[in-house]
């Protein structure tokens, strides 16, 4: 395929300052904002009103890495599919000249951490945490505040107690991106008369309650199974000065349909149609929750509505089909769709390649699908890239996995977390690749047991130097691997990357303040 990876475990044995030219030239970074997935049916930044894009989520049994998802921070675990790590560049890490070895060994607890041990103790109320931080002295700071209501998202006792005491701190003002952010902790801990009570305080605050606030609060509803409540926030929209629409019934319909009930997201239609016009993306919504359901029949009849109200099936539409016929292992139907989409001129998109390769669930015909849809001029994505990677290293054929990985930037796809915590596992996991992999031109002699170890520690530094932070999980799966084989100089490197890694997104952060709305 490509060529191979003989520089990977070359790369690693170096010193670091070779490592760096070698390396530098071919850092890919991203921009400043935060990199969302492509697939959203609804995605959110922290300064920006909600945005409903037409594109359908890729479905749970897609995704790959689960244990590696669950412990990645997400701003909001309804709205980014699949799960990327936050992945935010600042321009001064853009020109900072990294020195790999140049690592603080003493670095300092932060104030998140000193008021994160604070906040773990088992307080019974709110009030008991304002009263626990009344003794303690901390330098407030919207970003801090953002910080501690994150981790803190699924615990409403602590992160309210501690909204509670930043809001009468001294030079302090709460943003309502912040009470957004509160907002939506105590609808995931379903606390929602304390909701409600932040929303009539932010009523009462010019221009806080805005349509991400109404946003938060039908997808919450609708996530608890409150489905009533959630249409409920709907109609009382324009008390708060937020008009109903086309744009806003999509999201209350997505928020239904993703909490599991397609049938109250019809019902919704039904009663709305006559008054709110309806758009190609409402009857998507529609079709992808009766495909969801696995209920064919009521998606053929919505196809239908959606015809008679003048729109036509497009990608998302036959994606939603090729999905709910791929669950099933039917590609029998499969085939027939794809047919159907070339007749009428309907390109597959990268995520009805992806549905159907993980759905294939073979590395030769994953190929296959690789090579079809570059033929048909559909550009992979990292998610592509990583699952077929992942599946790849399933079969053990770790050859191909490095040549797709070291072929992504050349097709201007640049790896990200998920990408590199694939390969570092891949890596590490498999230890059988001595024939295949010698490298005697460089004068090198690896025994087995440390082939793929270093290949995976290679990645690992290769992750840090473009600006990842590597999963706890990834990092402490590795650290034990290469425990348990006696690499202690590789293990004692990998732990200074991590601390490295960990230093530099602190840097990030701390230089990077919040924007008023």
């Amino acid at each position: 395929m490509i060529s191979n990876l003989k520089r990977f475990p070359y790369f690693w044995c170096l010193g670091a300052r070779r490592r760096l030219n070698v390396w530098r030239s071919s850092v890919y970074y991203v921009s400043d904002d935060l990199l969302c997935n492509r697939f959203c049916t609804a995605v959110e930044t922290i300064n920006q009103q909600p945005k409903v894009t037409e594109s359908p989520e890729l479905p749970d049994w897609v995704r790959i890495l689960k244990e590696e998802e669950a412990a990645v921070e997400q701003e909001d675990d309804d709205f980014l599919l699949p799960s990327f790590s936050e992945w935010v560049k600042n321009e001064k890490l853009r020109a900072r000249e990294v020195d790999v070895r140049g690592l603080t060994s003493d670095m300092t607890e932060n104030d998140v951490d000193k008021i994160s041990k604070v906040l773990r103790f088992h307080f019974k109320s709110p009030d008991a945490v304002v009263d626990a931080l009344n003794n303690c002295r901390f330098d407030v700071s919207e970003c801090l505040v953002e910080k501690i209501l994150k981790r803190f998202s699924c615990e409403w006792i602590p992160s309210y107690g501690f909204f509670k005491w930043s809001k009468v701190q001294k030079g302090v003002i709460l943003s309502s991106d912040l009470y957004n952010l509160m907002v939506d902790n105590s609808g995931k801990s379903r606390k929602f008369g304390l909701m409600w009570e932040l929303v009539d305080e932010m009523s009462h605050l010019q221009g806080y309650f805005s349509l991400n606030t109404m946003n938060k609060i039908m997808r919450r509803f609708a996530k608890a199974g409150k489905y009533e409540e959630a249409i409920g926030a709907f109609a009382r929209m324009e008390e708060f000065g937020i008009q109903k629409d086309t744009s806003t019934m999509n999201i209350l319909l997505d928020a239904l349909v993703k909490g599991g009930s397609v049938e109250h997201a019809h019902k919704v239609y039904q009663d709305f149609k006559d008054h709110i016009a309806p758009s190609v993306h409402t009857y998507n919504i529609l079709v992808h929750g009766w495909c969801r359901a696995r209920k064919i029949d009521e998606a053929n009849e919505t196809i239908k509505d959606m015809e008679e109200h003048g729109f036509s099936p497009d990608v998302v539409t036959y994606t939603c089909f090729i999905e709910a016929y791929c669950r099933e292992k039917d590609f029998r139907e499969v085939d027939a769709i794809f047919k159907e989409m070339q007749m009428k001129g309907c390109s597959p998109s990268v995520v009805t390649y992806t549905i159907n390769m993980k759905a294939l669930g073979q590395a030769n015909k994953a190929l296959d699908v690789y090579e079809k849809m570059k033929q048909n001029g559909c550009v992979p994505d990292n998610l592509f890239y990583t699952t077929l990677i992942h599946m790849l290293g399933v079969s053990g054929r770790l050859r191909d996995c490095y040549d797709i990985f070291e072929d992504m930037p050349k097709q201007g796809v640049s790896p990200n977390t998920f990408t590199y915590n694939t390969m570092i596992t891949i890596a590490a996991q498999n230890s059988k690749e001595e024939e295949a992999l010698k490298f005697p031109e460089n004068g090198e002699s690896m025994q087995a047991r440390y082939l793929n170890p270093e290949r995976a520690c290679a990645v690992f530094e290769l992750a840090v130097l473009r600006g990842f932070l590597p999963t706890d999980t990834m990092y402490d799966n590795l650290v034990k691997e290469l425990e348990k084989r006696g690499l202690k100089e590789q293990k004692k490197r990998v732990e200074e990357l991590m601390l490295q890694a960990k230093q530099q997104r602190s840097d990030i952060s701390s230089e990077r303040p919040l924007k008023d709305e």
